[in-house]
């Protein structure tokens, strides 16, 4: 249904959509950017595009090396379908977490379509970053 550009950047908006309602202060500039941005403003500029990437995953890292495992229960208020939720940070990471697991998913079947095969969704099992080397 979306290509591999747009796939990327509904990742990356995702990333910030819902970490808005978590820490608006960490990200107010990005949202700001998402709106202001125009319609296929990224699209065909794969620089633009990773750096989107990456700019939402540091936001996300940033925060979570600055929280506890308490600020982690903080919870708010979220409308859906007619009632109120109250939902927690914790919840809410493991959302964008899912949702990038689910989109990477898709991301990767596309790439290795065009014979492209990303080796940190592909040869490495998913994992973007190697794990401590115990000395």
């Amino acid at each position: 249904m979306r290509s591999v550009e747009e796939l990327a950047i509904h990742i990356a908006d995702g990333r910030v959509d819902w970490f808005r309602r978590i820490a608006p202060e960490r990200c107010e500039l990005l949202v700001r950017m998402m709106s202001n941005r125009t319609p296929n403003e990224l699209n065909g500029h794969a620089d633009s595009i990773c750096g989107w990437l990456n700019t939402t995953y540091s936001m996300v890292e940033k925060t979570l090396e600055e929280w506890s495992v308490d600020d982690l229960s903080v919870t708010f208020h979220h409308p859906y379908q007619g009632n109120v939720y109250a939902v927690s940070r914790q919840w809410t990471i493991w959302r964008i977490m899912a949702h990038d697991i689910h989109h990477g998913g898709q991301l990767s079947e596309l790439l290795s379509l065009e014979g492209i095969f990303p080796i940190e969704l592909t040869e490495l099992g998913g994992h973007l970053t190697e794990p401590p080397i115990v000395s």
